[in-house]
């Protein structure tokens, strides 16, 4: 029937000469056009099809025939379709509307479509599925519903896109949804949505922004071209990015290190899992759960959602944002940045260089063996050294301040002093202990001892301050050096 209406169009045999001579050889095969009375091989004579092994559409130079005499017609399928097919019948179905169903589940068709978001979904499908969205390619849904174009030649696939027509990518369809199989799924040239459904499938993007979802299994999926998207959901997955090939995002539901090329990283679901970079600048972003992100390489931006996140920019100049819950941030280089806002929670800084705590920022631990100068904030902040000779200034507001190892200043300012608190003094009165830093108090000010304990109150010089008199402790020393010139534990600088 197809046939025939073609010549009723004006379309002759692909074997006959006409105004652009006869088809091509490997071209002359009803894969392309109901003209033709062979497949790639035979010798044209006549058709050699199995029954039911003829085209169920006009195929892809058909179209391209009919639009190159009359112009395309963008306004059918122009909405948004679904195109399903069944495994059992081959029958078609376009957003739940059945057309015909082929003589002995045969499949053999090509779809033009003129616009919209359009999808090919065969998640009813548990077939290995070849699926290509490209112009001119063939999408095989499985080997029984190929049609039998001669003895042992089968056709090349059972759906066939059809060509552009003057390079417009509407006709082209957007998304496909694979089946329980281990598909292979391609895109083309505009934002694909692949998904692979169950199964290890294999899914590649074309040159647009496209979405990869490999599904349940062990899935690769590559992007291409433009700023692609993975969903990324078991330690098997594998993303393949190359360079200069658009700026690209996993999203992870486990804890994932960045491929090479893959830019950013954001964590999904509600599971406590962790989030690594690569070389590349990254972007990474927890998720409502406890995180570690990890930035490696490159100048980095963490973000750490709404758990008790540990964010560590690694070498570069990071930015990292806690957000919400009681964050550990770990810094390493002058331009890292720290970000928190107040009532976001207890958040606290590791650092292996000296540093001063942002605002909002509560506590500071140094790391590593350097000798660093830890200093706080207006809040009330804990600050602690490592091993090595450290200088602890808290800064305004009740400080709690620990040395650790080595021999640590502590240093204190007017208006700065008031209720803190040492807790590891190390060798009073000793001539190599710890010390006591007054910066600023003048130099007629005068340290005493609250008798029998270990409070001590610091009285500024009157003439710059008047009567001004802080009061802080030292936990568990009673015996500071407050004689003569007071060089042992303390040092007053005007």
């Amino acid at each position: 029937m197809l046939h025939e209406i073609g010549h009723a169009l004006g379309f002759k045999h692909g074997n006959e000469p006409g105004v652009f001579g006869a088809m091509t050889y490997e071209h002359d095969s009803s894969e392309y056009t109901i003209m033709a009375k062979s497949y790639v091989g035979s010798d044209g004579g006549y058709a050699e099809n199995e029954l039911n092994g003829f085209p169920q559409s006009l195929m892809m130079y058909d179209i391209a025939a009919l639009q190159y005499m009359y112009g395309a017609n963008y306004d059918v399928n122009a909405g948004d379709n679904r195109y399903q097919w069944s495994p059992d019948t081959g029958q078609l179905s376009i957003d739940g509307n059945g057309f015909s169903i082929p003589l002995e589940n045969r499949l053999f068709m090509t779809i033009w479509d003129g616009g919209g978001n359009d999808t090919y979904d065969f998640s009813n499908y548990g077939t290995n599925l070849s699926i290509d969205l490209s112009p001119g390619k063939w999408t095989v849904t499985s080997v029984s519903q190929l049609a039998q174009l001669g003895v042992g030649h089968p056709a090349a696939g059972n759906i066939a896109n059809a060509l552009l027509y003057n390079d417009n990518t509407a006709s082209l369809i957007e998304n496909a949804i694979g089946g329980s199989g281990n598909d292979t799924i391609v895109g083309n040239s505009v934002d694909n949505a692949l998904a692979g459904g169950l199964g290890n499938d294999t899914l590649t993007g074309g040159a647009g922004n496209d979405r990869l979802d490999g599904g349940l299994g062990a899935d690769t999926m590559a992007g291409g071209l433009g700023n692609d998207t993975f969903v990324v959901d078991s330690i098997d997955d594998s993303v393949i990015e190359s360079t200069r090939e658009g700026t690209d995002t996993v999203l992870a539901a486990i804890s994932y290190a960045l491929s090479a090329n893959v830019e950013n990283l954001k964590l999904t679901g509600m599971g406590t899992i962790d989030a690594t970079g690569n070389t590349l600048d990254n972007v990474l972003m927890g998720n409502a759960a406890t995180n570690t992100l990890s930035g490696a390489a490159g100048d980095d931006w963490l973000y750490g959602g709404t758990g008790d996140d540990t964010l560590d920019g690694g070498t570069g100049d990071d930015l990292m944002i806690g957000g919400m819950g009681d964050d550990t941030y770990i810094v390493g280089a002058r331009g890292d940045l720290v970000v928190e806002m107040a009532s976001q929670g207890i958040d606290t800084v590791r650092s292996s260089i000296s540093y001063t705590l942002g605002t909002s920022l509560d506590a500071l631990t140094l790391t590593g063996t350097a000798d660093l100068t830890g200093t706080g904030n207006a809040l009330g902040n804990t600050l602690i050294g490592n091993g090595a000779d450290n200088v602890l200034d808290g800064d305004s507001g009740k400080d709690v301040l620990i040395g650790g190892g080595g021999t640590d200043t502590f240093v204190f300012r007017p208006g700065e002093t008031n209720g803190d608190k040492v807790m590891d003094f190390n060798d009073a009165g000793a001539s190599a202990g710890d010390r006591l830093a007054f910066s600023g108090f003048g130099p007629g000010a005068t340290l005493s001892q609250t008798m029998g304990t270990d409070v001590y109150t610091i009285t500024a010089d009157t003439d710059l301050w008047g009567e001004l008199s802080e009061t802080f402790q030292i936990a568990g020393v009673t015996n500071l050096d407050l004689i003569g010139s007071l060089k042992h534990d303390v040092l007053l600088v005007a």
